[in-house]
């Protein structure tokens, strides 16, 4: 068993692939022979730029998500401290 691509070197593969069916038609031939003629091409390239356009708003928001949660992480231990703090004074009230 190969290794196990990842998704950008997939994302790079068929990205090259499309670009490759559009240049050369000797390629476009042999994959019309198998049933992937000129419209199947455009509607698996069509699929393709919107699973890019999907994948890109995800990497942006699991950042997003990723920075919000160390902030949020980093407000929730010091109010920790304070309240430790805090409390520690109280017991002694």
């Amino acid at each position: 068993m190969g290794k196990k691509k990842s998704e950008t070197q997939l994302m790079q593969s068929y990205s090259v692939l499309f670009e490759n069916v559009k240049k050369d038609t000797v390629l476009a031939a042999e994959l019309a022979e198998y049933g992937y003629n000129a419209a199947a091409i455009a509607q698996g390239e069509a699929l393709y730029n919107n699973f890019v356009q999907k994948y890109d708003t995800n990497k942006t928001e699991t950042a997003q998500e990723t920075t919000a949660y160390a902030l949020f992480s980093n407000a929730f231990e010091t109010t920790a401290a304070i309240y430790k703090t805090d409390r520690k004074k109280a017991k002694i009230v």
